[in-house]
């Protein structure tokens, strides 16, 4: 039959949860390919879901299904950004027609990013100590405390538009529009928590079978992505060294 999307708490006002109780929902007890293959049948129900969510209606704690994996959405998100931006500043990201097909990736995650602004405003309860703090005011507050809102706000503010009427010689349109863009840099604020939850999801998915395996693979991720930003700086310091004649 079919089951329930509804991974979270309702929202009943003050609300403490010792993180040692029971899962949080009972979406908990599928496996993650199994969640994967409901979402996928029934596409309604997740979307339902996400909005409920937008809309304040429940509150997900630290292991629900449903923030663990739009935790790991936003962290692919992120490296998205964090590897294509330095290879657009630098490399000038190729012919018009590539770089229209780029420009919708990004947009189309700045709108990921609002929602994820939104939810952590309002959704995702928070750890304190070893107690998760679902009451909605106390989100909020810690959220705003933080300032994770200012920040986030202006990781999604679309100034690279600024682009098409600041021309910055020698760099290409292309160029400078990624230089702007570069505030997205400021969604690495959430990044711990996102690799936490996708480090939740894949022990579940080996019970914790490969935890080596996922400590080599993230190492490997990490010099890989300094690899391609050292690359990427020193290609375009060659660049601006001979279109300013600089020996």
């Amino acid at each position: 039959g079919d089951h329930q999307y509804s991974s979270g708490h309702q929202n009943t006002g003050s609300e403490t949860i010792v993180r040692e109780s029971n899962r949080f929902s009972a979406l908990s007890n599928f496996s993650s390919a199994q969640l994967l293959v409901m979402a996928t049948q029934k596409p309604t129900h997740a979307f339902g879901w996400l909005f409920s969510a937008l809309r304040g209606k429940h509150v997900f704690g630290p292991e629900d299904n449903f923030q663990l994996f739009w935790n790991t959405l936003i962290m692919c998100c992120v490296i998205y950004e964090m590897m294509i931006l330095p290879f657009r500043l630098c490399f000038s990201g190729g012919p018009y027609g590539y770089f229209t097909v780029l420009m919708g990736i990004d947009y189309v995650s700045d709108v990921i990013f609002a929602m994820d602004s939104r939810l952590r405003y309002t959704s995702f309860s928070y750890l304190e100590g070893d107690t998760v703090v679902s009451d909605v005011a106390k989100i909020r507050e810690h959220y705003l405390s933080r300032r994770h809102l200012a920040a986030d706000i202006c990781s999604v503010v679309p100034i690279e538009v600024l682009s098409l009427a600041i021309p910055m010689p020698p760099l290409s349109n292309v160029q400078v529009f990624s230089l702007f863009r570069f505030l997205r840099v400021l969604r690495l604020r959430h990044f711990n928590e996102q690799v936490r939850c996708t480090d939740f999801l894949f022990n579940r998915a080996t019970e914790n079978k490969s935890k080596n395996t996922l400590k080599v693979f993230k190492l490997i991720s990490l010099i890989v992505f300094c690899a391609h930003w050292i690359g990427s700086a020193w290609f375009l310091i060659a660049f601006l060294e001979q279109e300013f004649g600089m020996e």
